[in-house]
């Protein structure tokens, strides 16, 4: 059709030396390996120090996506587009501070979806101005006419995220055999001894039985191994445009975010240890309406 364009497009970048934050003294595994029940800075590289924050362009990142576009524009006063994302983002490092690497020795360790990643993203925009009554003649050209109906639905999937634990398996061991975090910003992944099992409820969005404690070693979990809730949303907005003579003209204007009030998940609850681990524990807005009206002169 020649009102309708349609375009596809592979998207892709590869970054290098990227900035990112790891403890230039973490002891090595078979430091620990060989000293289990040590404290944590007897057997650090340089001794007598603890954690050295420090902050490197040593990590990477790429992105590959599909991406559809179409977009459709009709004699008869119908407007409307759709932009439809399918990617893939990965990472060693999600963020260049305030998360340190897992492992200082290999940050491959820590390679997978990024906690930016969200596979599918569909946008479908839309203008409809009603074409009856166009010159509102009479009472019922005033009622009927002038009418436009606009807006935009979001269809989105999840984002990654990554399922911690507090306990960090290479501090000093303790009476439970167990160490307690030695650098509160590594995230420490558990074993991961199951398929997870997506539930997306909000009592359980996957299966928590499937991580137990990491101890003695890096947890078995890749990065990024979960996808938190998606979001639907319907924005819609209706226009009543009234002609009152020449140059004057009178809009009474209604918007609705989140039209149909869909409930959307947030945060997943990540911590092995709490006691909501598992859990949805926030939500997006609800619906939200204003109605605004202004004059044309």
């Amino acid at each position: 059709l020649p009102t309708t364009t349609l375009e596809v497009a592979y998207v892709g970048n590869v970054a290098r030396h990227l900035l990112g934050e790891f403890d230039m003294n973490q002891p090595t595994v078979a430091a620990r390996t060989a000293n289990p029940k040590a404290d944590v800075n007897a057997i650090r590289p340089y001794l007598g120090y603890g954690y050295m924050h420090d902050r490197a362009p040593l990590f990477t990142n790429n992105y590959n996506s599909l991406q559809v576009s179409i977009s459709h524009r009709s004699s008869r006063g119908l407007t409307m587009g759709a932009a439809y994302t399918w990617s893939k983002d990965l990472t060693t490092n999600s963020n260049d501070r305030g998360s340190s690497a897992t492992n200082s020795n290999n940050f491959k360790l820590d390679y997978g979806p990024a906690s930016t990643n969200t596979p599918q993203i569909l946008e479908v925009n839309y203008i409809y101005e009603v074409p009856f009554f166009k010159a509102q003649r009479g009472f019922e050209g005033h009622v009927l006419g002038g009418w436009e109906i606009s807006g935009v639905s979001s269809f989105v999937s999840g984002s990654s995220f990554t399922v911690t634990q507090q306990v960090d398996p290479f501090a000093s061991v303790g009476p439970n055999g167990l160490g307690m975090k030695q650098n509160g910003d590594i995230g420490m992944r558990p074993n991961q001894t199951g398929s997870i099992k997506k539930i997306k409820t909000r009592a359980q969005w996957f299966s928590t039985s499937s991580f137990t404690p990491a101890s003695g070693g890096f947890g078995t979990e890749r990065y990024g191994s979960l996808l938190g809730p998606g979001v639907q949303k319907w924005d819609i907005a209706t226009m009543k445009n009234v002609n009152l003579g020449e140059h004057l003209r009178f809009q009474l204007r209604g918007e609705y975010f989140n039209a149909f009030n869909h409930t959307n998940f947030a945060s997943v609850d990540s911590s092995l240890e709490d006691g909501n681990f598992g859990q949805v524990t926030t939500a997006h807005e609800p619906r939200i309406i204003q109605i605004g009206a202004k004059l044309n002169f």
